[in-house]
This record gives C-alpha cells, structure tokens and sequence, in this order.
C-alpha cells in the first residue's frame, strides 16, 4: 500500500493552502488598513500622544512635537530632563516609586513642561503603562491646558477682587437661595443684622434672630420681607424701606433695600440683595421733624401772647378813644353853655 497522497488529496492541500495564503494576505490587508487608520488618528489627535521607555521619549505625534516647539524628529529620544521641569521631574519619579511599592496611582495627572524655547506650558497627562518590544513603556496622551490654567488664575484673582470689594464694602449683600435661606453674606450685612458671617449661612426667613418692622413699627410679615415679595412676584424689588429688630439690640436698624432675581435656564435660581443702613438719616429726620414740632409749638404760643398783647393794647385804645370822645362831647357841652349863660 502506497503512503503518497492520492490526487484528490493533494488538489484538496492546495486549495487549503491557497485559502490559507489569501486569508493571510487579506488579514495583512486588514493589519495594514488598521495601521493607516491608527496612524491617521494618531497624526491627526487635538492631543499630544507619545511612548517613553527608560526615562526617554521613543515615539511621538506630530501635534506633541509641536506643542514643545519641535519636530517630530526632533523628540524623538530626547530624555526627561529636557522637557520637565525640575518639580516635574520631582513628582514623575514619586509616582514611579509608588508603583515599584505597588501602591495606587492615577492615571491621570496635571504637571509643567518645558518648551524648546525655555517656556513653560502646564499639561494634563493620562497614561497607561504598556508592554513595548518585550519592555515595559508608558503611552501617554498630553493635553495643553496653558490657556485654561490662566483663565482660572485670572478667574481666582477676580473673585478674590470680589470678594475684598464685598467685604469693604459699605453696603450690606446677602444672597439668598430660591428658597431663601442665605447662601452668602458680607461682613457690612451681618454686621447690621447683629450676626457673625458663619451664624448668617444657612438662616431661613423665619427666624428668631430678627424681625422687619414697617415705618409705623409694626412687625412686618414673612411675605412681605423683601426677599419673599421677588421670590413671589420674580421681580426686583428697589427702594423698599424697612427696619430691622435684631435680638439684644435696643434699637431698630432702618434700611433702604434693593433686591434682584437671578434667572438660570429661565428659572428662578437665586435673589441678590443689597441695603444701606440709613439709620442715622431716619434719626436725623426725626430731629428735624421734633424740631420743627417744637419751633411751631413755641411760634403757636408766642403768637398766642402776641395776640393776647395786641387785644389788651386794642382794648386800651378803645377805651382811649372813647375817653377821648367824651371829653369832647363835654368840652362841647360846656362852651354851649358858656354861650347861653353869656348871652344872657
């Protein structure tokens, strides 16, 4: 018995061989197709993406080279110290340390790079550690986070700007939640509310802490409390005078408030209010007014005694006139009579 394939066998190898062969060229095609898509998309990422191995960058894309001011070429093996800082170099090999101990570290981290030209760009790195030619290399995507870094300090600054304007500012703010409890609160506010900057957070309306009153010093309802009307009405309340009791004052505190609505995605989401402490006029206008009571009261009884003069001096002057009048009447009298007598 013959051990040589038959012809059948030997056509059926040949088909498997050739269908062997054109999987294999179609899954090169395959390979290949996917690289190209792979290196498109590495080529053409908004981000950086390299691979380092042995504290050294082996591969990078174009946009990273760019970032740092140099060609791809250029990266291409330049070690750490040339790009990072010293305080970045600092904190990689701190994470290195941490995962030689096995300890967690994210993959995701902020640091500074240095530029080709000595400037410094801050970057937001997220990285992976990966298995490269047998040796372990990190894959890194790097992000420039320059622009955002100083939009955030510059926002820092303006709201420490802010906040000292608040807090020098002689004006009371309160900012309320759309429920009203306070949310913030400058030291002008508390102050004449009677209360500390950390017993004002979170106070509601109703509390036994103070209580608005009208001019006429009647206590004033819930819902007429400045911030109750715009959270009611969603209107900005101006000029709205009221005086505040605060509990173990003796006083009450008057004030001129203005209140605004603030609207996120077209609800109401919080209500800022100012008010001046116009204390000092309303005593003044008291002042004024008690003296003004008191001049008319004092013209009232001088006119009074005036008048009172004036009729005893008009009483005497008629009395004089008719005094006069009848000595008249008698003088007249007299010479009639002198004249009768004499004629006789």
């Amino acid at each position: 018995m013959s051990d040589k394939p038959t012809y059948t066998e030997c056509e059926q190898r040949i088909l498997e061989l050739e269908r062997a062969v054109t999987e294999h060229k179609q899954a090169e095609e395959k390979c290949k197709e996917s690289e190209e898509k792979y290196r498109l998309i590495v080529e053409n990422a908004n981000d950086g993406i390299e691979i380092t191995q042995d504290d050294k960058i082996i591969f990078s894309n174009t946009r990273f080279a760019e970032m740092l001011g140099y060609t791809v070429s250029e990266i291409e093996n330049t070690v750490f110290n040339k790009i990072y800082t010293g305080q970045a170099l600092k904190d990689l090999h701190i994470r290195n340390k941490k995962r030689e101990l096995s300890e967690v570290v994210p993959i995701n981290y902020e640091t500074t790079l240095c530029k080709k030209d000595g400037t410094l760009i801050n970057v937001d790195v997220k990285y992976e550690i990966i298995d490269y030619q047998g040796e372990p290399a990190t894959f890194a995507i790097i992000r420039d986070i320059t622009e955002r870094k100083q939009t955030e300090k510059a926002l820092r600054e303006s709201e420490e700007n802010y906040k000292i304007t608040l807090k020098n500012l002689q004006v009371g703010v309160v900012v309320h939640s759309k429920d009203g409890n306070v949310l913030f609160s400058n030291p002008e506010a508390s102050q004449l509310l009677g209360l500390t900057d950390e017993q004002m957070l979170g106070k509601e309306l109703i509390t036994p802490s103070w209580n608005f009153v009208h001019e006429d010093l009647s206590i004033m309802k819930v819902e007429d409390y400045p911030v109750s009307r715009v959270i009611t009405t969603e209107q900005k309340l101006d000029f709205y005078q009221v005086g505040i009791q605060t509990k173990g004052r003796n006083y009450i505190t008057w004030v001129i408030v203005n209140a605004n609505p603030v609207f996120s995605d077209n609800e109401l989401d919080k209500i800022i209010v100012n008010f001046v402490d116009i204390t000092e006029h309303k005593q003044a206008e008291k002042e004024l007014l008690d003296l003004k009571n008191s001049l008319e009261e004092k013209v009232k009884e001088q006119t009074k005694d005036l008048e009172e003069k004036v009729d005893h001096l008009q009483r005497f002057h008629d009395a004089t006139i008719k005094r006069e009048l009848r000595i008249k009447e008698l003088r007249d009298e007299i010479d009639q009579l002198k004249e009768k007598y004499g004629e006789k």
